[in-house]
Formats: C-alpha cells, sequence, structure tokens
C-alpha cells in the first residue's frame, strides 16, 4: 500500500471517531449489546436502548446495511430541511477534501443516523465486525440549512431530495453522504 493510501486511511479512522465522539460526546452513551458474540448486523438481535425506544427510535439492527454502488449527488434543496430530515439515514459515502474524490464505506462499518421529528437523534454505529453495535443518543435542532447538536457541533446540509442528503461536517470540514433507509 502506498504511504498516500495509509494516511488517507488512518484519515478516515479519525474522521469517524471524531464523528462518533462528537455525538457521544452531547449524549447519554448507550451501548447495545448483541447475542452471544454475534456482533454482525445481519441476524444480530441486539437489546433495544430504552431512551431510543421509548422516543420512537429505532437503528433497525435487523436489516442489513444499505449499500450503495452507484449514486448521484443531489443537486439542490427539494423541501424544508425540517422536513425531509425526520427518519432513518445511511452514511453511504464521505469526502475528506484531499484530493482523493469520494469514497464509500466498503468494510464492516456500519453508520446510521435517526432523526426524529421530536429533535431526538439516535447514531447507530457498528465500528467493524468485533465491535458491538452502540447508540448513541442526542437531540439537533434545525436552522435553515443548519443540523445544530446539543454538544455544539455543526452540520451544514448542502443538498438533499427525500432520499438523499449531503452534509459538511464542520468538526472536520469532511462531506458525508446519506441515502435514506
Amino acid at each position: 500500500m502506498k504511504p498516500f493510501q495509509l494516511t488517507r486511511i488512518a484519515l478516515c479512522t479519525l474522521t469517524a471517531s471524531m464523528l462518533v465522539l462528537g455525538v457521544g460526546a452531547c449524549a447519554t452513551t448507550n451501548e447495545t449489546l448483541s447475542n452471544e458474540g454475534n456482533s454482525s448486523a445481519e441476524g444480530a438481535e441486539p437489546s433495544t436502548d430504552s431512551s431510543s425506544e421509548s422516543a420512537g427510535l429505532s437503528c433497525d439492527w435487523d436489516s442489513a446495511r444499505l449499500l450503495v454502488a452507484d449514486y448521484e449527488l443531489p443537486v439542490g434543496q427539494t423541501g424544508a430541511l425540517d422536513e425531509v430530515l425526520p427518519g432513518n439515514w445511511q452514511f453511504t459515502h464521505y469526502d475528506l477534501g484531499l484530493g482523493g474524490g469520494w469514497e464509500s464505506w466498503k468494510d464492516d462499518n456500519d453508520r446510521r443516523y435517526v432523526f426524529a421529528e421530536s429533535a431526538d437523534l439516535v447514531h447507530c454505529v457498528i465500528l467493524n465486525s468485533d465491535v458491538s453495535p452502540s447508540e448513541l443518543t442526542a437531540t439537533y435542532a434545525v436552522a435553515g440549512d443548519k443540523i445544530t447538536l446539543d454538544n455544539g457541533n455543526e452540520l451544514t446540509a448542502i443538498a438533499w431530495t427525500r432520499d438523499t442528503l449531503l452534509l459538511s461536517n464542520h468538526q472536520d470540514d469532511s462531506l458525508n453522504l446519506f441515502h435514506r433507509r
């Protein structure tokens, strides 16, 4: 592997960790454990976090990760962000802004965001098949094209449709593409 590729992989891992910690720092951390060492999203029956369940939010670990090979970045803003945002979203691609362009999560990372209309959020994460899923809860506010988490971290929605969402992460200046689950 070329040194540049290793640097990009390290930056991707750091970015993902920062995003997880950023959401987790503003929230009550609730670990969701899977059955007897079965930590893959498929076939696992994790225990459910009571705070996310009571808010009507579910990571839906029974559904396999959404993989999107062919995609188009959304252009424009279809509908009001606060009306389009609620629902389950899969984090599918990212661009770190280092000239490498868009990359997909090709390994066993699984990141899902569940936005409730009530401004509750669950960040659902499986970093790799050796780690049990976790559900990090937070609250969010939408003002125009800005999504602010309760720890002050901010995302800017650049473009969106009912099924795709392009966000700029202010924490690391990356671009993140989400698809509705």
